[in-house]
């Protein structure tokens, strides 16, 4: 079983020319709960030349939260060292 999340662009303005989504699923017992997280970039040029695609990767609940962090620590300003 599995769960879809699509992120609400009013509450997220500055990710307009993005679908961001995540499916919740069961990783196997060796991985537990895992999300697959989806992007779509929508770009809204010529028609005939559509630059839409999709990436996704999935991650377990370990991986997604050691992202998790580093992103509110760059969101925060705060640069990882090496960069």
């Amino acid at each position: 079983m599995s769960r879809e999340f699509i992120l609400d662009h009013r509450k997220f303005p500055n990710l307009k020319h993005r679908k961001i989504g995540a499916s919740q699923f069961w990783g196997g017992d060796k991985n537990g709960p895992c999300v697959a997280v989806s992007l779509t970039h929508q770009n809204e040029g010529d028609r005939c030349c559509s630059m839409n695609f999709k990436q996704w990767f999935g991650l377990t609940r370990k991986e997604a939260k050691e992202l998790g962090n580093f992103l509110l620590e760059f969101g925060n300003g705060k640069e990882a060292e090496g960069f």
